[in-house]
């Protein structure tokens, strides 16, 4: 036999083993179909190796399934569930915290006509308001405002690739406008230009941002290493 008929014959073998493929054929004609195919030794023990991941994958999440549904397991599981809800909470209100001050800093510059339209982790978008939704969340006018990102941004340096905090803005495009009967968009410059060229406010909202974006880091983090836990537990060893 063949190095490459071992193979195949292998690859089938753990493949019934895994999800119990019941073949209409028998082995040797599967080794047949494999061999006939444009595939080389490499190629079918990458395809073993797969196989075999997963079977030792299925075998840990039954091991962790089963221990979930022990007293002692189930109790282990619902108290990190408990606390990644906790850490979801504590996202959800830094963001919205933020998300509600930054508005009032940029009306208050800016002026009322002024509203923060989108805010994510990492960016928002500022623009004119053409209308308000139920939830108190603005539209914007021109459907373009322009992007502020403040979250992490690779910086590439002499020294290599590190993390930074942005300070960037996108005003992507506007177009051609009429610029004594399209009032608007006049304002929206104006606006926008205020925005980049403030030495006092907007200074301040970039040290807080900087800041919200470090805790919501923080906390994904932390919600992170717990999901790892819950898919890895370290079970118990029976006596």
């Amino acid at each position: 036999m063949t190095k490459k008929e071992k193979l195949a014959n292998e690859y089938v073998e753990l493949k019934k083993q895994f999800d119990g493929t019941e073949f209409k054929a028998d082995i040797k004609e599967h080794q047949t179909w494999w061999l006939t195919r444009e595939f080389k030794c490499e190629q079918l023990e990458t395809k073993i190796k797969a196989v075999q991941t997963a079977i030792a994958d299925k075998a840990k999440r039954e091991a962790r399934e089963a221990w979930f549904a022990t007293e002692e397991g189930n109790a282990w599981k619902t108290e990190r569930e408990a606390q990644l809800e906790q850490l979801r909470k504590q996202y959800v209100e830094i963001r919205n915290s933020a998300f509600q001050y930054t508005r009032t800093v940029v009306k208050n510059l800016l002026g009322e006509g002024f509203d923060v339209t989108r805010f994510s982790e990492g960016n928002m978008e500022i623009g004119l308001v053409e209308s308000y939704r139920e939830d108190g969340t603005a539209n914007g006018l021109f459907g373009h405002e322009f992007t502020v990102s403040f979250g992490k941004g690779w910086d590439y340096t002499k020294d290599g690739v590190k993390y930074k905090y942005e300070w960037e803005m996108n005003y992507g495009t506007m177009g051609s406008f009429d610029m004594v009967n399209d009032s608007n968009r006049v304002i929206y410059l104006v606006g926008m230009a205020k925005f980049a060229s403030d030495t006092v406010v907007i200074p301040a909202l970039r040290e807080y941002l900087h800041g919200v974006v470090k805790s919501m880091d923080a906390l994904q983090e932390a919600t992170y290493k717990i999901k790892e836990e819950l898919k890895n537990p370290a079970i118990p060893q029976a006596a």
